[in-house]
């Protein structure tokens, strides 16, 4: 059962393609910070879309991602099993993502991943 919904929006004065860019490979930076409480975590990306499949212990969240030409928008429905947490899980995404569009790409350590368009 799905408790709030989340939504994130970050700017960035980016080419669209490289802020996509930049969050390919967010999953993996999500499970190499939070990989003690997520025991799965998938990312799929279709051209300037993705989604992300998210579960640790009882509960498990599906999240979109849409980088536009000056934002990246996050969003999705976190369970009332960790509704407590909302704050905490927003701002470690925002953080996460900002962090990313600010990065040099060889500064994020991330392996590149298909894009399909």
């Amino acid at each position: 059962m799905f408790g709030k919904q989340i939504k994130v929006s970050i700017n960035h004065d980016l080419e669209p393609e490289d802020a996509r860019d930049r969050m390919v490979g967010l999953a993996k930076g999500l499970r190499q910070v939070h990989g003690d409480k997520l025991k799965e975590i998938r990312e799929q990306w279709n051209g300037m879309n993705a989604r992300f499949f998210l579960a640790g212990t009882g509960f498990s969240v599906n999240l979109s991602l849409r980088v536009t030409s000056s934002a990246v928008l996050l969003e999705g429905k976190l369970p009332l099993l960790i509704l407590h947490q909302k704050d905490e899980i927003t701002t470690a995404i925002h953080d996460r993502v900002t962090e990313l569009l600010r990065a040099e790409p060889e500064d994020q350590g991330y392996e590149e991943l298909e894009i399909r368009n």
